[in-house]
Parts: structure tokens; C-alpha cells; sequence
């Protein structure tokens, strides 16, 4: 029923059209310092709030971004542009608001870089007017360091980009934020919505092992991925044996780096069924995560089937110097079959 369908969308995160537009209100009207409907404001005064670039009350940061990296005001150029890098540029909620007028006036879109802006709460509600307009040209979006907490609704946006006419996003950035498992609950739903997603870092996040879970269900989805990024992210044993299962869904995999995430001896024989799987990757970052020579020995055995394997890092892993060097040069060895497994 259209009942269930709806229930089935809202469960994997996605926001109604009305909970969109409220959102752009509350946020309009805080960009203005107006009361958004419901906070004693009417519905209509908020209506008129939405933020739009020719507001006489446009933040000066935003104006400034604005003249600096998208040729404002002269619209023509602006409607010429493909790349949008908005970094540091100081923006909060209030600015952001303002995404889907810039967008409107942008239709090609291909890049899109907020990185280091503490975009706000309501992030995913603006984005999805916002990807209205470019939806179909979207290539990249890069959110490194915006304070994010939740990607619920993040599905809702992606869906612009996943019609029958779209491109297809290829990267997708969400490193360094402050996501937990809890605000990880959308991943599967969202990475539905980029079945040609190449590369995805979420690395600097506590996801731990719920995390991980999360990950190894939205990576079925993603079959094209060449570039997986979870360094950082608390992993440990746990999470490893889910990280494992996801990278089995994963064969066109050329970049992985899973350093900082003490996984341990355990956590490193979790991955050996994984790497089976995974036989045109190229480079392995496995650094700091208490691997010794027990992890080494796993790491020796699963990376044969890795013939194209050239950069593998190891440092931080209690292991000796030189041994490590030898080692790392062994690994490689190995996996183009040139050595059998080093001796520990």
C-alpha cells in the first residue's frame, strides 16, 4: 500500500517534502532574523523568509563567498560554472540556506566542495532543494569537516542524482565529522541512491563496530568503488570482521586505508577471506593498528591474491624497523607471486 511505501521511505531516512520546506523556512527566517512558523511567526510570514541571493539582508560572509568563488552577481557566468569550493568560508546554517538559490544559478554543476563549514542540523533537508537544480550533473560532493552528527534525509537528496538521466555521483566525502553509529542509520539508504559511487572516505569518525555494520550493508550497493576510506574510525576487532564482509561486495577496490583503528591479530585474519575479493587493489594504508607479527602473517597469506598491490603501509604495528621494511617490501612481493609469504 501507499501507506507502507511511505513507511518504508521514512525508515530509511528519507523527509517528506513538507519537513524539506520547513526546514528552508526555519532556516530562512533565522538567515533574517525572523521567527520561523511555529516559534510565534505565522506560516505565511515564514514562506516569505525563504532566503534567496537577492535578499537585502544577505550574511556578509555569504556575500563575500559569493563574489570570490561563483563570479556573483553576473549570472551568466555563474550559470557557466562546473566547480563549486566553497572552503572555509565561515559558513553556518544561516549561510547555507542560501544553497538552493546558488544552485539555481549553477545548473552544471559537477563539484561540489563545503568543506571546514559547520553547515548546521538541518543540512540534508537544504541539500535536497539545493540538488534539484544540479542533480543531474552532480559528480562530487565533499563535506570534510562540517560538524555533521546525523546523514538522516541524505538519501532524499541523493535520489536527484540517481534518476535515469543523471550522471551518477562519484565521490562522496564525509571525513572528519562526528558520526556515530546512531547518526550513521541512513548509510544504506543513502549509498543506495550512488550505485556508480567510485570513492567514499569516511575516515575520522567514530563509527566503531556499529559503524562498520552499517558500512558493510550500504557497500553492496556500490559495486564500482574504487577508493574506500575508514582510517580512524575506531574499528578494533569487531568492527573489522564487518568492515570484511562489506569489501567482499567491493572487486573493483583499488585504494584502501584502514590505519589507526587497532585492530589487532584478530581483526587483521577477519580481513584475509576479504582480500580474496579485492584483486585489483593497489595500494593498503594498515599503519598504527596493533597488528604484530601475528597480523603480518594473516596480512602475508591474503595479499597473494593481490597481484597489483605496490604501496602497503605497516608502520606503528610493534614490529622492528627494519624487519617492518622488509616486510612491507615482502608483502608486495608477494602479492605480484614473486615470494611466498615472509618468515616470521
Amino acid at each position: 500500500s501507499s501507506l507502507a511505501h511511505e513507511q518504508r521511505r521514512l525508515a530509511a531516512g528519507w523527509v517528506p517534502r513538507a519537513g524539506v520546506e520547513m526546514a528552508l523556512v526555519a532556516a530562512g527566517a533565522a538567515a533574517v532574523g525572523a521567527p520561523a512558523p511555529g516559534a510565534g511567526g505565522s506560516s505565511s510570514k515564514g514562506a516569505r523568509s525563504l532566503p534567496s541571493l537577492d535578499d537585502p539582508s544577505l550574511p556578509h560572509r555569504l556575500q563575500a563567498a559569493l563574489q570570490m568563488q561563483t563570479n556573483w552577481p553576473d549570472v551568466q557566468r555563474m550559470k557557466q560554472m562546473t566547480s563549486l569550493s566553497l572552503q572555509r568560508s565561515g559558513f553556518t546554517g544561516r549561510e547555507f540556506a542560501y544553497m538552493p538559490a546558488m544552485l539555481r544559478l549553477m545548473p552544471y554543476i559537477q563539484s561540489i566542495d563545503l568543506s571546514l563549514n559547520p553547515i548546521g542540523p538541518h543540512w540534508t533537508s537544504i541539500l535536497a532543494v539545493g540538488l534539484e537544480s544540479v542533480g543531474e550533473s552532480l559528480l562530487s560532493l565533499e563535506l570534510w569537516g562540517c560538524s555533521i552528527e546525523d546523514i538522516a534525509g541524505l538519501a532524499a537528496a541523493l535520489e536527484h542524482a540517481n534518476s535515469a538521466t543523471s550522471r551518477g555521483l562519484k565521490r562522496l566525502g564525509l571525513a572528519n565529522n562526528s558520526l556515530f553509529p546512531k547518526g550513521l542509520r541512513a548509510l544504506p539508504a543513502a549509498l543506495k541512491e550512488t550505485p556508480k559511487l567510485t570513492s567514499l572516505d569516511l575516515s575520522r569518525n567514530p563509527l566503531g563496530e556499529g559503524g562498520a555494520r552499517l558500512l558493510a550493508m550500504a557497500l553492496r550497493h556500490t559495486p564500482e568503488l574504487t577508493f574506500l576510506g575508514v582510517g580512524e574510525c575506531k574499528l578494533g576487532a569487531r568492527g573489522a570482521m564487518f568492515l570484511a564482509e562489506g569489501l567482499m561486495q567491493t572487486k573493483d577496490l583499488e585504494e584502501l586505508l584502514i590505519q589507526c583503528n587497532e585492530i589487532g591479530p584478530a581483526g587483521a585474519w577477519e580481513l584475509v577471506q576479504a582480500f580474496q575479493c579485492t584483486p585489483k587493489l593497489v595500494t593498503l594504508d594498515l599503519s598504527w593498528n596493533l597488528l604484530g607479527q601475528d597480523g603480518v602473517r594473516a596480512l602475508a597469506v591474503a595479499l597473494q591474491q593481490c597481484r597489483k598491490l605496490s604501496r602497503v603501509s605497516i608502520g606503528g604495528n610493534a614490529l622492528d624497523p627494519s624487519v617492518e621494511r622488509e616486510l612491507s617490501h615482502g608483502l608486495r612481493q608477494t602479492a605480484h607471486g614473486l615470494l611466498l609469504p615472509p618468515r616470521m
